[in-house]
């Protein structure tokens, strides 16, 4: 997939409606993310590193800042889960996909040499 990216003067910035929560601890996080686990298994997710001039986060609270990005659904590969994140969270209008490799490529991958499972661990661990 590649995104063309023009100088930043092209671009305006706004804020969306705020995203509502389902959690209102960390503990009730744990909670849900092991009922969940023990429902389905391991949640895969992919999370785009951004850089055009700066590095792009979200702000999900007021000092919890994220990549853009999310989980992926049942049989998605990364890249399709990823061009559906992007289009979500920034409100693209459309991805365009050009076969010379011009511009950004999405698909080199931070860790491209480790599996998707590699360095897996369930967060509920981490409450006790």
């Amino acid at each position: 997939m590649v995104l063309d990216i023009y100088p930043l003067s092209s671009y305006y910035f706004t804020s969306k409606p705020a995203v509502s929560f389902k959690d209102e601890t960390l503990a009730d996080r744990a909670r849900r993310l092991k009922s969940n686990y023990d429902a389905h298994g391991i949640r895969t997710c992919v999370e785009a590193v951004i850089l055009h001039p700066h590095l792009l986060l979200l702000q999900a609270k007021n000092c919890v800042y994220k990549l853009p990005g999310g989980r992926l659904r049942p049989g998605e590969s990364d890249v399709d889960g990823l061009k559906r994140k992007l289009s979500s969270k920034l409100s693209l209008m459309k991805i365009t996909t050009k076969p010379n490799g011009s511009s950004l490529v999405v698909g080199s991958f931070l860790v491209p040499t480790l599996g998707r499972d590699t360095g897996w661990h369930p967060v509920y661990r981490f409450d006790s």
